[in-house]
């Protein structure tokens, strides 16, 4: 039996994010200014890959089904993509990595279950909203 467990309150801390992000637009044209420059210094190439960390308040959620996704990765037709399997030891991997709670507690969450216009013109309207 567990006897101390530690909960997290989710909400206070997407409040907090939200607040500290609120005053971002000020800076917003700073660094998309400068964005390219650092992809530029950083010798970054077609194909590359690039992990992106610490750029945003992750409160935005995009999901599509695990057989799509697959067939999304295997249309790359990158040799380390694998198979079926490969996809659910990642999804595996990911969910014990906090993946999975941060879909759930998402403020906002989009399925990705058509084409990637659709997903950018609903993504659009949405940001039009805000």
């Amino acid at each position: 039996m567990i006897d101390n467990i530690h909960m997290v309150d989710y909400s206070a801390i997407k409040d907090k994010a939200k607040q500290m992000w609120s005053t971002f637009a000020p800076f917003e044209n700073v660094t998309g200014l400068a964005a390219p420059e650092l992809v530029k210094f950083a010798g970054v190439q077609k194909g590359d890959k690039v992990l992106d960390v610490g750029c945003g308040t992750g409160v935005v959620a995009i999901t599509a089904a695990k057989q799509l996704r697959f067939e999304r990765v295997q249309s790359r037709a990158r040799s380390e993509d694998g198979d079926l399997s490969d996809l659910e030891a990642r999804d595996k991997r990911e969910t014990g990595w906090g993946l999975d709670v941060i879909i759930q507690e998402a403020d906002f969450s989009f399925s990705n279950e058509s084409d990637l216009d659709d997903l950018k013109t609903r993504v659009s309207a949405w940001l039009d909203n805000l």
